[in-house]
């Protein structure tokens, strides 16, 4: 117990020194006190009042910066992908280029540590909450909502680099496609000219029914010409008949009825002969239809031979123009992404449509006095403490010195 008791008078002793040092030169931890505190109140209270402005913004998920042009999957939660978007935005907004952009913009005295100073943006979940402090209401509200316009615009802009990509490489598709489109037309084109036909298939059934149509008429021809024979041979032996009835009549001496004979002999060959023309123009026709058959028979023969090269130029023609309405509607697609990304992507301006006034900034004067007090009571201790120290110093030292 004896050990202890010493330890804890030693311990007493040295309270009591420190004490007696501090007691001493009070008036030093004072004046410093003092000197600071009232240094500190002084430039507070005549620093010009501080605005500040807030604009809220919420950040969107991200998706697919491409245009999927077979399919794709999502790989990143909604929230996680929230708040790196969010977190992107905020070193965007600290950016120097940013900051030059906003100060040329309002035509400020200021540098981007002066914008970066005056800006505090504070991460709310999936939101941002962007704070701006300025001499007056109007310099923040004004600052604050176009730095953030600069800095929403500018991370935008860098953010749809890779729709901007994707869409300047579909459009270079599109043209190729379109080249390829246009060639494949002229193909065909140039193959129809050459035939002289618009489709291999209709022109091969035209032909078809042309065919039919001069096979029906030179059955019908040949139907007439041997009616024309059976009248002919008819009117003749009608006429051959009069002819002996006429003779017959002269023999009686019966002119009269001679007379009727031999007009009727002379009627009945004109008939046969008409008869027998008729034959002649309807077996003229039947040859002429013969040969145009033959004639479309030979066409439909090369409409045959050439059906194949025409449904493969037909089909060129189908499958570019496929693939050019697909590439089409896909540029489409990547243009709205990219005019999406560009003008509403990413983050949303939530109180773009009903600003908050800018307010002034509650004023910092307590934490600043607190902060002074705590700092200049140390330093007065630490100061009352160093001074201690050089006396004791200086009075052993003047003491050896008296000494024999």
């Amino acid at each position: 117990m004896e050990p202890v008791s010493k330890e804890v008078k030693r311990n007493l002793n040295d309270i009591q020194a420190y004490l007696n040092v501090i007691w001493r030169r009070w008036w030093l931890i004072t004046l410093l006190v003092v000197v600071t505190v009232g240094g500190v109140y002084y430039y507070q209270a005549r620093k010009p009042p501080r605005y500040q402005a807030t604009v809220r913004l919420q950040a969107l998920p991200t998706q697919a910066d491409n245009v999927a042009i077979y399919g794709s999957y999502r790989s990143v939660g909604a929230s996680e992908s929230a708040r790196a978007t969010r977190d992107a935005f905020i070193k965007t907004l600290r950016e120097n280029s940013v900051a030059w952009k906003t100060i040329k913009d309002l035509h400020l005295h200021k540098t981007p540590a002066d914008i970066n100073y005056e800006m505090w943006p504070i991460p709310d979940e999936a939101d941002v909450v962007v704070i701006f402090y300025e001499p007056t209401a109007t310099l923040a509200r004004t600052v604050v909502d176009t730095h953030v316009a600069n800095a929403l615009e500018a991370f935008r802009q860098e953010r749809s680099l890779p729709v901007i990509q994707s869409r300047q490489f579909i459009e270079e598709q599109v043209h190729a496609q379109e080249k390829r489109l246009a060639a494949a037309q002229s193909a065909l084109t140039t193959f129809r000219l050459r035939y002289n036909i618009n489709s291999v298939q209709a022109e091969a059934e035209a032909v078809q029914a042309t065919i039919r149509a001069y096979r029906n008429s030179q059955q019908m021809a040949t139907v007439k010409a041997d009616q024309a024979k059976a009248l002919a041979a008819s009117y003749r032996q009608q006429a051959e008949s009069a002819l002996k009835m006429s003779s017959e009549a002269e023999a009686r001496q019966a002119t009269a009825t001679a007379d009727f004979y031999r007009g009727l002999a002379q009627s009945n060959f004109t008939n046969a002969s008409q008869q027998e023309a008729l034959v002649a123009g309807q077996e003229a026709a039947q040859q002429r239809y013969d040969l145009l058959a033959t004639q479309q028979g030979s066409r439909l023969a090369e409409l045959v031979g050439i059906e194949g090269q025409y449904q493969t130029l037909s089909d060129n023609v189908a499958n570019a123009r496929q693939q050019y309405s697909f590439l089409l509607n896909k540029l489409n697609e990547a243009k709205i992404k990219e005019n999406q990304a560009l003008h509403a992507g990413y983050l949303v301006w939530l109180d773009k449509g009903n600003k908050t006034p800018a307010q002034r900034a509650p004023t910092q004067m307590g934490r600043y006095l607190t902060v002074a007090f705590g700092a200049s009571l140390l330093v007065g201790l630490l100061l009352a403490f160093l001074l201690e120290g050089i006396d004791r110093t200086w009075r052993r030292r003047s003491v050896q010195r008296k000494q024999p």
